[in-house]
């Protein structure tokens, strides 16, 4: 219901902006534009968007907005300007729409969900805090902008990730200093060379231990997800029945500002919920593979790493071992 009409834009019956007096989207009175020039930027807003140029879009719909105010406007700023990689600017689109007082129920649900998609997305890049992470989650931003067919964003995020650098080379894993070079991991005082104790071994059963640690991680990870989702999806059903048959939108049976927080809070819920599934499971079957070469899996070689990452419509999280 709502995952296909989030993927686009709102409608807007122009005519009615037009020709309504004293309504709610009534024009400001601030405003340089007349209405004829205002509706002209919507529709080219509406042309932009359906030709991929979401940027643009934005623009031409933010002029709209600041003539007509509308919530559909403020909508569709704020979806072209997610589609254009600019997610602080949407999230705080968003925001600005859900605090408002004259928003339908169906689109303070799509704007609650959009708010956590791009929110996680936001979270993922605070949390890539090295070269490393930060050229990954481009890569996985950039993959899911091609599946997407967001050539706009697909273009951004390629110079993006071709300003870093790469990841070998110079000061990297191969020259210079890096791992095999200098004072690296193969040469001068490096781990195999100079006065190094040498490698002792690995400990007998040690992979096995590591195995159903993370393996035991894995269930209760799981377990926290399963509830955190069920949590979330508790309190979007709470403003569901709050909202059925709402005439225009009005919910009956609580205040907006209610309806807003419990959408919010359930969006959270469920994000949270869905990254614990996700990082539970890959856990439970890293810690079954360990458990399987638990007899060539050295203690001292396992390892695990976990790295965020954008998926299409969401936020996941990967998880690798090294055993």
């Amino acid at each position: 219901m709502i995952a296909t009409r989030c993927l686009g834009l709102y409608a807007l019956a122009l005519v009615s902006l037009l020709g309504a007096s004293g309504a709610a989207s009534a024009a400001s009175p601030t405003s340089p534009l007349t209405d004829e020039q205002a509706a002209a930027a919507y529709q080219q807003g509406r042309s932009l968007y359906e030709a991929g140029r979401f940027a643009e879009a934005a623009e031409r719909f933010t002029v709209a907005y600041e003539h007509f105010e509308d919530a559909n406007i403020l909508w569709n700023v704020g979806r072209s300007l997610e589609q254009a990689g600019d997610y602080e600017l949407a999230r705080t689109r968003y925001t600005a729409l859900l605090a408002r007082d004259d928003v339908s129920a169906d689109i303070r649900v799509d704007a609650g969900e959009a708010l956590g998609r791009v929110g996680a997305k936001l979270a993922a890049r605070q949390s890539a805090t090295t070269p490393a992470l930060r050229r990954a989650l481009l890569e996985q931003e950039l993959a899911a902008a091609k599946a997407e067919g967001n050539a706009e964003l697909t273009a951004k995020l390629a110079a993006e990730l071709a300003t870093l650098s790469p990841p070998a080379g110079g000061d990297g894993a191969t020259g210079g200093d890096g791992a095999t070079g200098g004072d690296g991991a193969t040469g001068g005082d490096g781990a195999t060379g100079g006065d190094l104790i040498p490698d002792p071994g690995p400990a007998p059963g040690g992979g096995a231990t590591v195995g159903w640690i993370v393996g035991g991680t894995g269930v209760a990870i799981l377990a926290g997800g399963v509830a955190m989702y069920l949590v979330g999806q508790g309190k979007h059903d709470e403003v569901e029945a709050a909202t059925t048959g709402a005439g225009g939108g009005v919910v009956q049976d609580m205040t907006h500002a209610e309806a807003t927080a419990l959408n919010e809070d359930g969006t959270t819920f469920k994000t949270l919920g869905v990254v614990g599934l996700g990082l539970g499971g890959a856990a439970v079957a890293t810690g079954a593979v360990m458990l399987l070469l638990a007899d060539d899996a050295p203690a001292d070689k396992a390892s695990v790493h976990v790295a965020p990452h954008p998926l299409p419509g969401g936020f996941g999280v990967g998880l690798r071992a090294t055993y």
